[in-house]
């Protein structure tokens, strides 16, 4: 772990932190090597100096810190932006995606590779399209709720790890949405829970979820954007009735070109609607089998 992720870590964990904290309780989350006497003690608490000159970390009063302020520095704020993004995003990031989230700059750019080089993360071959991709390990990455508009990179990534090519089909990820709303559809029947009540927990974030939708949506003459498309239906059934409507199209699974709400769920209304269910938001947003 370079200085700069030991620093990210320790914020991280500082973080969890309920209150006033000691090196003890740090180096405890952080495993047997950064306990006293342990090999990385010493790195442990050159970075705890470190984010105390910055002031991020502030001393109360003997071996007693608390949190300060936001001053980690461009390094550890990077590590954890890059970090925020991966868990919104399943696991996966091209870095121009990053950059325009973070609206980075030249320096920022730089900061961002060197990050995702010397941080935890892989890379993969370019795509047919000449996108480049970088990951969670596989561990971590298939244990996160995957947003809609991940459906398409999920299934090229199985596909990669089965040693096919590295890509996906208009078929596959029609599949794939049908699994998805069989899978919705199947744990709301097991958990006994009709739409309305559904609706009535998580309602609200797949309407604002809606509301952000970028996927094309096919009508007469054109195409829209989801976000569009929902404005529309909102505007002539009324937002209780678009809802309903949209969480039976959902659970239909509908195919590329339609206005199916599942490609504009992001994994915050994944990981809400799998704790409602109680089932697991990893598996239940990609479609994989549930346990029973």
């Amino acid at each position: 772990m370079t200085p700069t992720a030991l620093k990210a870590r320790v914020v991280k964990e500082v973080g969890r932190c309920p209150g006033p904290f000691t090196f003890s309780d740090i180096a405890d989350r952080l495993g047997d090597g950064y306990i006293r006497g342990g090999v990385n003690e010493r790195r442990l608490r050159r970075a705890l100096d470190t984010l105390r000159r910055s002031g991020a970390l502030v001393k109360i009063d003997h071996g007693l810190m608390r949190r300060g302020g936001d001053s980690v520095g461009p390094g550890v704020g990077m590590i954890g932006a890059v970090e925020r993004f991966m868990h919104d995003n399943g696991g996966v990031a091209r870095p121009e995606e990053v950059c325009v989230a973070l609206d980075l700059g030249d320096a920022g750019r730089r900061a961002l590779h060197r990050v995702l080089e010397t941080g935890r993360y892989e890379p993969l071959p370019p795509m047919h399209d000449s996108r480049r991709w970088w990951i969670l390990p596989d561990a971590e990455r298939l244990a996160l709720a995957s947003p809609g508009w991940r459906i398409e990179i999920d299934l090229a990534l199985e596909s990669l790890r089965a040693g096919r090519p590295w890509r996906s089909g208009v078929n596959e990820i029609n599949a794939r949405r049908r699994a998805i709303g069989m899978g919705i559809q199947d744990a709301r029947d097991a958990a006994d829970l009709t739409v309305n009540s559904v609706l009535a927990a998580v309602g609200g974030a797949l309407a604002a979820d809606m509301e952000r939708g970028r996927a094309s949506v096919l009508i007469d003459g054109g195409s829209i954007q989801l976000c569009e498309w929902w404005r529309r239906k909102c505007e002539r059934l009324g937002v209780e009735a678009a809802l309903v409507g949209v969480w039976i199209d959902l659970e239909e699974g509908g195919e590329i070109g339609s206005g199916w709400p599942g490609s504009a769920l992001s994994a915050t209304t994944w990981i809400a609607l799998g704790a409602h269910l109680g089932t697991d938001p990893a598996a239940l947003s990609r479609g994989f089998p549930l346990a029973c």
